[in-house]
């Protein structure tokens, strides 16, 4: 679903190509405690559209290398697939798809990100090692699979 509250957002985002943590792809939002604001409403609308709902939010263009310009976020029910949280990209386009345990941890972080944290990452918690995830059960095919999603604080005032 296309709101336009979440269209043209005050938000980069970015895969970056460098080694900023373990799983990639590594995707980048940078922005201020608005930008975490917006993405906490986004959260608030899935849970009231409840399982299944997605909803597209775009950002305005900006010149980083590897940009996207659009996120597609799913709430999904548990599945055989997927546990936790998948985060990827296709082309210029980022999506992220939760679960409610993963939809509780992205909030959490949102609202760290808001509080003026930086410099740090999500992804799916748990043994990427398929021996272990097995054991465990925390992990499925799309948590083991799922890059990192790691924020960023606005250099400007």
């Amino acid at each position: 679903m296309v709101m336009p509250r979440f269209q043209d957002l005050k938000l980069e985002c970015w895969e970056d190509s460098g080694k900023l943590g373990f799983h990639p792809p590594f995707i980048c939002l940078r922005g201020d405690s608005s930008a975490a604001d917006v993405l906490l409403a986004a959260t608030d609308e899935l849970v009231a559209s409840g399982v299944c709902s997605h909803l597209i939010l775009t950002v305005r263009h900006h010149s980083r290398p590897k940009p996207i310009f659009k996120i597609r976020i799913t709430f999904l029910p548990e599945s055989e697939d997927l546990a936790q949280m998948s985060i990827t990209r296709n082309e210029n386009e980022a999506s992220f798809e939760f679960t409610e345990r993963g939809l509780i941890e992205f909030r959490r972080v949102l609202e760290v990100w808001r509080d003026g944290g930086e410099d740090f990452a999500t992804h799916p918690e748990g043994s990427r090692k398929a021996s272990r995830a097995k054991r465990n059960d925390h992990m499925r095919a799309k948590d083991l699979a799922s890059g990192e999603l790691w924020f960023w604080r606005s250099m400007s005032p």
